[in-house]
């Protein structure tokens, strides 16, 4: 094409992918040639794509990594809601377990029984749902993507486990550390 040398910005140039580094090497010549005071760059095709993809392949995990951790702020407060809402109902039965002498460790293990339960259904069906749904997700979007292995999944769900018992035995806890007379003066 009739151009000002100076408008020379980028040359695309389809060759055999067998000639690929006999032409790479005759374009830099002539590059050398033509503007010798330039420097000579090229990219192949499946290098653009990539970059174009990585970029791409970054802005999900971004927005992955929040909407994770947007649900994990909700789940816990919502596992924190139910514990002390539990915890306000069975309040009485909490003072009278410890004036009988019960322990706070006896307390807490007692009353968290019923939510490791829960905790754990909900940690094994998110997580194996969570693992279904993403290799589906991925392998629908991307020929070429990394596998989601067994042991990010337990990972994410030992974390989902722990952060809900944690939860919810600090709640109990300071429960049933307050003196029993606290809560049974209204009787």
């Amino acid at each position: 094409m009739l151009a000002n040398p100076a408008d020379y910005k980028i040359m695309v140039v389809r060759t055999d992918p067998g000639k690929i580094k006999p032409v790479h090497v005759s374009l830099e010549k002539e590059w050398k040639v033509v503007f010798p005071g330039n420097p000579f760059e090229s990219k192949s095709q499946e290098d653009i794509v990539y970059e174009e993809t990585a970029g791409l392949n970054q802005n999900l995990k971004q927005i992955f990594f929040f909407i994770t951790l947007l649900g994990c702020i909700l789940s816990a407060s919502g596992i924190y809601a139910l514990a002390s809402l539990n915890v306000q109902k069975r309040t009485k039965e909490i003072g009278i377990r410890k004036v009988l002498g019960a322990s706070v460790r006896s307390i807490v293990q007692l009353l968290n029984k019923e939510f490791a339960i829960i905790l754990l259904l909900a940690a094994l069906l998110g997580g194996s749902g969570g693992y279904f749904l993403t290799n589906a997700l991925l392998g629908n979007l991307y020929a070429q993507h990394i596998e989601i292995g067994f042991l990010t999944m337990m990972l994410s769900t030992l974390a989902i486990f722990i952060t809900g018992i944690s939860t919810t035995s600090s709640t109990i806890f300071r429960t049933a550390s307050d003196n029993p007379t606290k809560s049974l003066r209204s009787e």
